[in-house]
């Protein structure tokens, strides 16, 4: 799903002492989350190539097989220090984070805790830090929900990821001054051919329709952190109005929403990611700065029947995303364009894998696995009501689902209050 950059910076981090000094600590924020993602992580692993990856050309290039099947090259897939979403999302760090590795994350928590308590931090810092404890309190618990005895040797390293979330709680005042930033996007990323989508959304633009409400696949695989906007349109004003009356007719049964490429020229979809942050109460506050932008378009109607080797000549991808660099203060987002050619997994999030001996192709092949016939979001996470209307004419707060409460908030608060109340016996 999630494009990522990948640093050599394993080394670096193995030569670090084995545990840090929180009260010695003079380092921001960025380097003390570049080294926690990293050790979480785990070190790079050896993986597959498929021949898209290996850039095979051979007679099956542009294929199904060429894209997913079995490649000439190995490969070795590092860690990210620069995405939002990394492997710890999906809850198998019994496989990454060995005991000294452990010791080491509980060090760096102890440091990021130091750092964020500093007077005067930087908003974007803040919210790098606190996304990043999230996503850690995340794969801490999901592995231990299939390890109990890996959940014992964990409770020290969760209590702190806990605690940290209360140091970042945010302010309203402070979700307020974060940038509503999406019509900055294209200039920031460096990405003009999206300027005419982004300046359509965030002025209403009736061709453009969003899906009311989004699936809850986003929240789900990465825990609220984010709030999915979906959006479609098409080419052309006559194209973009008769998918408007398709769309918003009573009788357009829900079951053909996923096959709108073979109804309209030109369709697009555009899913944005905002960040969410947490409050005092661990309440998920929504915000208005972009995390990712991810947009697929066909350039001709795709007939349901169509292989996949020519069905896939007529769709192109863009993946724009957050970037963290820790080499740089915050100060203002960064953002990058994913290169449709950057190495991906074959999962719903592009991260690297827990387990050496993964198949492993590129961002577009990534993209392609659920996009090349249908409208994804149509057919994840099972049939729900949907209902569309202008761009972002609904509120944030409006278009969330129930399972940010009863899902994220009780989980998160119940983690909190365990580990304030007794972090050595918070059970995980």
């Amino acid at each position: 799903m999630v494009g990522a950059r990948r640093f050599g910076v394993l080394a670096a981090l193995m030569l670090a002492p084995a545990f840090a000094s929180a009260a010695a600590s003079a380092r921001g924020v960025g380097p003390i989350v570049r080294d926690l993602v990293t050790a979480a992580q785990g070190p790079a692993v050896a993986a597959k190539g498929t021949p898209a990856l290996c850039g095979d050309r051979g007679p099956e290039a542009g294929s199904a097989l060429w894209y997913f099947g079995e490649g000439p090259c190995s490969v070795q897939y590092p860690p990210s220090t620069s995405s939002m979403v990394t492997s710890v999302s999906l809850g198998e760090l019994k496989s990454s984070v060995s005991p000294e590795a452990m010791r080491r994350i509980e060090a760096l928590l102890d440091e990021l805790d130091a750092a964020v308590r500093t007077k005067g931090l930087d908003l974007q810092d803040k919210l790098v830090a606190q996304s990043t404890v999230w996503e850690l309190v995340y794969g801490i618990e999901r592995t231990g929900e299939r390890d109990s005895a890996w959940s014992t040797s964990a409770r020290a390293m969760l209590c702190r990821a806990a605690r940290l979330l209360r140091a970042t709680a945010f302010q309203k005042e402070e979700v307020d001054r974060l940038p509503a930033n999406l019509a900055d996007v294209p200039r920031l990323a460096g990405v003009p051919e999206i300027e005419e989508l982004a300046q359509g959304l965030v002025k209403h633009d009736p061709g453009i329709l969003e899906v009311v409400p989004s699936t809850d696949l986003h929240a789900d695989l990465l825990f609220g952190r984010f709030t999915a906007r979906v959006f479609l349109t098409a080419s052309g004003a006559e194209e973009r109005e008769r998918l408007r009356r398709y769309l918003t007719d009573a009788n357009t049964p829900y079951g053909s929403l996923k096959g709108l490429p073979q109804k309209f020229e030109g369709l697009s979809g555009i899913l944005v990611l905002f960040f969410n942050v947490l409050g005092e109460d661990q309440t998920v506050l929504l915000t208005p700065q972009v995390a990712v932008w991810q947009q697929y378009t066909f350039d001709a109607v795709v007939p349901i029947e169509q292989a996949f080797v020519d069905a896939a000549k007529h769709i192109r991808f863009l993946t724009v995303e957050f970037e963290k660099d820790p080499d740089r203060p915050a100060r203002a987002p960064r953002y990058r364009r994913v290169a449709a050619d950057e190495m991906s997994s074959q999962g719903l999030l592009n991260v690297k894998p827990f387990r050496a001996g993964a198949w492993v192709t590129t961002a577009r092949g990534q993209c392609l696995k659920c996009h090349v016939h249908q409208v994804a979001t149509f057919d994840t996470h099972g049939r729900r009501q949907v209902s569309f209307a202008p761009p972002l004419v609904k509120a944030a707060a409006d278009v969330v689902t129930p399972y940010y409460h009863a899902n994220v908030e009780a989980r998160l608060r119940r983690r909190v209050a365990e580990c304030a109340a007794s972090p050595e016996r918070a059970n995980p």
